[in-house]
């Protein structure tokens, strides 16, 4: 095979592109192979992870951001894809929803770059500086991925609900699921549909034991308040 009118980086990087696809596209089926749990669906319920935190070297878990939209954006350096939707989400998801105080219902929306590449970290920080990611996560090895990943292709990302309470979906709810990205104005429109939860309510005077001969009547009372009530 022969490469015409190419820079040698960009042979290395057509390279690497291929090499990665295919080690992706092996450790799915070795998974599947060894029986590993399904990757979460949408409408599903996602389990809590812990990556880390590219910047401060901390742990990130998924539940530090209860009561937040979550919204997850697997990438690497050498995902052509990427260098054009990573910047999008963090300029027209995460900035948008930053400058606005949350969604319409005043939800707060955290967007997390999640890279999955350990080679070249100095390729992987010109990446993050160059789509000016605000939150990144290193997940080296593939702990967040393997839960959501079903096609092993990047860039993928994922919606989740961190509110609880909220009627219309369960805490931690995978809302949207997709590898390619489909455009700000989607990703806009679901996370505007969630809404804050309903707090569970205080109990100000809780159930006491009684005593009633037998035949007798028991009258049992409670009084509860909730987050909004005036005190």
């Amino acid at each position: 095979m022969k490469f015409h009118n190419k820079k040698p980086i960009d042979r290395l990087c057509g390279l690497v592109c291929v090499l990665k696809s295919v080690l992706i596209i092996f450790g799915l089926a070795l998974g599947q192979a060894l029986g590993q749990a399904q990757p979460v669906k949408v409408g599903e319920v996602s389990d809590d992870f812990e990556i880390t935190n590219r910047e401060t070297g901390e742990p990130l878990k998924l539940s530090d951001y209860d009561g937040h939209v979550v919204v997850l954006d697997f990438f690497a350096w050498w995902c052509g894809p990427c260098r054009t939707s990573s910047p999008d989400v963090e300029k027209n998801v995460a900035q948008f929803f930053h400058d606005r105080d949350g969604n319409e219902h005043g939800v707060p929306v955290t967007v997390i770059g999640v890279n999955i590449e350990e080679d070249n970290p100095d390729r992987t920080d010109q990446f993050v500086k160059d789509s000016g990611m605000s939150l990144v996560a290193d997940d080296l090895s593939e702990v967040a991925y393997k839960l959501y990943n079903e096609r092993s292709a990047i860039p993928l990302f994922v919606i989740l609900n961190g509110v609880s309470g909220n009627s219309d979906y369960d805490q931690w709810e995978v809302l949207y699921k997709k590898t390619g990205y489909e455009g700000a104005t989607k990703f806009r429109s679901i996370i505007n549909k969630v809404k804050p939860g309903f707090p569970a309510p205080e109990i100000v005077k809780p159930l006491v034991d009684l005593s009633v001969e037998l035949g007798g009547t028991a009258i049992f009372e409670v009084n509860a308040k909730d987050e909004t009530e005036l005190t």
